[in-house]
């Protein structure tokens, strides 16, 4: 199995390290795809799509991957563009941007300590959720007492198909347990257009996947995956007659580890070559990389990579001349591509 390099900017040229060899998995598991650990001057701290390419932190230094002739390489980089909420948003989270019409900016505020539960790390979590319209209006909504946002960053995407864009969220009742709730603005204000229904139990999340049109409708579906943390149940929810609506699910996934800040710990690309957008994340036990898709109302597997830790940090994408690769950070500290 070939080698793939790591390289760093020296002065005037990239400087490039052999990386450890090539990862085996068992025959018929991968679908064609490899697994190569990428040697790295230490553990790898975050990882964080950054446009086309990946963005790894390595203690403080921030490298991006890029293609270089020996294959796909490591070259150091500044941070990724991104940038904390204004005073009073939640110290934690970054602010969504998107282009317009619609929605342009999005974040939490109002810090709160009412929800115990800490599966992102600790107990607060947000009250408000603030954005930005194309016109520069800013809006403000404030949650009941008995919910809070239990999330980092909102999503902004056009989900009901009126050219505008909306703000996807994790909502999470402090009794009944996390749901996706789907924000817009109507008669001039922040207001709630669509929800799932509450996972049913406190102390119950879920985590988005991806946001896309998966199914080839036309519209984009939401894919979350329910539960990640015990036994996880990957959904795909699409906009039908002003709600929402499960058209698809399958138990056997998870995107998250129990107290990380990192809940991007999947990926969407068409990967199969079928003009569909396909979903890339980790299996209930995050050893193993499972990319999906979704036919006829059914998901399925194209390929399953086991990998040789778990997955703890974002999944991000890089081009290469045979097609994408997908860079992931394991609990061990080592970084790995999976290369079709």
């Amino acid at each position: 199995m070939s080698r793939l390099p790591v390289c760093r900017i020296a002065a005037v040229a990239i400087s490039c390290l052999s990386a450890a060899p090539g990862i085996p998995a068992r025959a018929g598991d991968t679908g064609g795809w490899r697994v190569v650990e990428i040697a790295a001057p230490g553990a790898v701290a975050e990882i964080v799509q950054a446009g086309a390419s990946a963005a790894i932190r390595i203690g403080p230094t921030w490298y991006r991957g890029v293609t270089c002739l020996a294959g796909l390489c490591l070259a150091v980089s500044s941070a990724p563009p991104r940038q904390r909420p204004p005073l009073g948003g939640l110290g934690d989270g970054w602010i969504a941007r998107a282009p317009g019409p619609g929605i342009v900016e999005a974040w939490y505020g109002e810090p709160t300590g009412r929800y115990d539960h800490a599966i992102l790390g600790d107990a607060v979590e947000a009250e408000a959720l603030l954005a930005r319209d194309a016109a520069g209006t800013r809006f403000r909504l404030r949650l009941p007492a008995d919910q809070v946002f239990e999330d980092l960053t909102p999503r902004i995407a056009d989900i009901d198909g009126d050219g505008r864009g909306d703000i996807v969220a994790i909502r999470s009742f402090l009794d009944r347990g996390a749901s996706l709730v789907v924000y817009g603005i109507v008669g001039g204000r922040l207001r709630l257009r669509a929800s799932s229904p509450p996972i049913g139990r406190a102390h119950r999340w879920l985590n988005i996947a991806g946001i896309a049109d998966f199914d080839g409708d036309g519209s984009r579906d939401m894919a979350v995956v329910a539960t990640p943390h015990i036994g996880g149940t990957l959904e795909f929810w699409s906009w039908r007659a002003g709600g929402l609506e499960r058209t698809a699910s399958a138990a056997g996934f998870s995107n998250h580890a129990i107290g990380s800040r990192a809940l991007g710990l999947s990926a969407v690309v068409d990967v199969d070559g079928d003009g569909r957008p396909d979903l890339v994340l980790p299996d209930t036990r995050r050893r193993a990389v499972v990319i999906v898709r979704v036919e006829a109302g059914r998901i399925e597997t194209i390929a399953r990579v086991p990998l040789p830790g778990a997955i703890i940090h974002d999944i991000a994408t890089v081009p290469t001349a045979e097609g994408v690769a997908f860079v992931a950070g394991l609990d061990s500290g080592r970084v790995v591509a999976i290369l079709p």
